[in-house]
């Protein structure tokens, strides 16, 4: 398939019947996200499912511990809950 990442994502949860998307987000905001466009963004709203995006913690990329090791903590946040 050929297409972009946004399209392909809400296209094969239509066609897989999906219950619910899982995605990642690098957290830009604001102008910054309108100029890089945001795949979660895109799909949060046109999915034919509930979306949930995965966001970093910042608090745990501010712990020395977290640093050294290489680790980063996630957050789960439900962006948008729909009925298919």
């Amino acid at each position: 398939s050929s297409g972009t990442p946004e399209h392909l994502i809400c296209d094969l949860a239509h066609s897989w019947n999906a219950d619910v998307i899982v995605l990642g987000s690098r957290g830009h905001r604001g102008l910054r996200e309108l100029f890089l466009g945001s795949i979660s963004n895109y799909v949060t709203h046109h999915a034919p499912c509930s979306v949930w995006v995965v966001r970093p913690d910042r608090s745990a990329r501010s712990q020395p511990s977290a640093r050294q090791s290489g680790q980063t903590e996630a957050q789960v946040t439900p962006s948008v809950s729909r009925s298919a």
